[in-house]
């Protein structure tokens, strides 16, 4: 093993404004004695994501950041050389090889991986809608472009394919047990696996005079279940700089009365956005510099972790992890709280 890889074994403390006291140790579940370390996860649990950046010449380090410790953690886990993460639910991660665009399904407690039928499409949101251990679990990928899903069970040989006809989908989730997408006008619709198909059902939206319907403006959409209920978060892109975030807003669905309605504040929580347009929630602890009332998100090829305060609109920017070049790396959120 080279010298210049030996920096990835270790552990490293971030300079910031003031020390996050929230942390919890716990043991992981058994895996393969004969691994060393350094190919794991941290054996640390904590209330929140995870961030995971991939980086180096072939994505073959994997550096966890702890918001909660503001602490680093680089490893080489072999399982994820290479590959991008799709999306992280039930404790899986949903993984697609950039060589090969072969598909599977890891486990980062057991280490466990489950191979899933070839992949090649480009996708924008990945969702896997239950544990792989249910029989109602599919990986559903969909792309915004070609407005079409591509979605299989674990016993499939192959990915089928299906478009929403009507109209077109900005976004897509799992809440309350069932698949939502979202249409461009802002129409919720229930998503029904029959086989190789999918049945659509809409659930009629009253349109308002809501800032949600101008539909001058640029944003990107996510889906997200909020303590049993179902938010809209809507990033809104800066006229000028067209891929930087300018500010947010977010809605909730009123199911009684089919209708977004905008939420000013999320009180004492904190929601945490990645690229792939999903996201999760997070209670905010006590004695924990957590910002509540607040949206972790990451840029495109850019180093940074931004949050966003709801209440006064301001922004503010740091730097994970330092030694993570800008253009070769990409940064996921861990949805799941890691190794608990």
């Amino acid at each position: 093993m080279e010298n210049k890889d030996l920096i990835s074994f270790e552990e490293h403390q971030v300079d910031k404004p003031c020390q996050l006291g929230y942390m919890n140790m716990e043991a992981i579940v058994e895996v393969d004695n004969e691994r060393p370390p350094y190919s794991l996860p941290p054996h640390i649990s904590q209330p929140y994501p995870w961030l995971v950046i991939s980086h180096g010449e072939f994505d073959q380090r994997q550096t966890f950041f702890s918001i909660s410790q503001y602490q680093y953690y680089t490893k080489i886990i072999p399982e994820m050389r290479n590959k991008q993460v799709c999306c992280s639910s039930f404790g899986w991660l949903v993984l697609l090889d950039l060589v090969s665009f072969d598909c599977s399904l890891l486990n980062l407690i057991s280490m466990e991986t489950i191979q899933l039928p070839p992949f090649n499409m480009k996708f924008d949101t990945c969702i896997l809608t239950a544990l792989p251990s249910d029989p109602n679990c599919r990986i559903l990928f969909f792309n915004l472009i070609e407005d079409e899903f591509l979605f299989c069970s674990l016993d499939d040989c192959e990915f089928s394919k299906q478009k929403l006809e009507d109209d077109d989908v900005i976004s897509v989730t799992t809440f309350g047990g069932k698949t939502y997408c979202i249409s461009s006008e802002y129409c919720l619709l229930t998503i029904e696996f029959e086989g190789s198909s999918l049945r659509f059902t809409k659930l009629t939206v009253q349109k308002t005079e809501s800032k949600l319907f101008n539909f001058t403006i640029q944003r990107k959409n996510y889906l997200v279940e909020f303590f049993g209920e179902m938010l809209l978060v809507c990033k809104i892109y800066s006229p000028r700089l067209c891929e930087w975030a300018s500010y947010f807003e977010v809605f909730r669905f009123d199911f009684y009365k089919r209708e977004w309605i905008e939420v000013k504040s999320i009180g004492n929580n904190a929601i945490f956005l990645t690229d792939q347009c999903y996201g999760s929630c997070s209670s905010v602890v006590e004695e924990s510099d957590i910002r509540r009332n607040s949206i972790y998100y990451t840029q495109y090829e850019d180093r940074n972790l931004y949050v966003y305060d709801l209440e006064d609109r301001s922004v503010t920017t740091s730097l994970p992890c330092p030694i993570v070049s800008r253009r070769k790396s990409s940064h996921y959120w861990i949805m799941d709280h890691l190794l608990k």
